[in-house]
């Protein structure tokens, strides 16, 4: 395919999906009770962050701080850097 050939497919379907598309509804966020307008505070802040971590997570950063122990000078210093 064309260089001219895409660029007059992706204008016609961006075009006429924009036509058609309906406008995404807006989201809906939950009234803040804070008095920094709508920052949490560190107790919700850190729910949301370890809500977020997986086991891979917690493997991932184990291997990080392993890393410097287990492995030569070399590699610590040269590959790793």
């Amino acid at each position: 395919m064309s260089a001219s050939q895409w660029r007059r497919a992706m204008s016609s379907t961006a075009t006429a999906a924009a036509r058609t598309a309906a406008p995404a509804p807006a989201l809906a966020r939950e009234p803040s009770t804070t008095r920094q307008g709508g920052a949490d505070t560190a107790p919700r802040l850190l729910a949301r962050i370890f809500a977020k971590v997986r086991p891979h997570h917690l493997v991932v950063l184990l291997a990080v701080l392993l890393y410097p122990f287990v492995a030569s000078p070399f590699f610590t210093y040269q590959i790793g850097a």
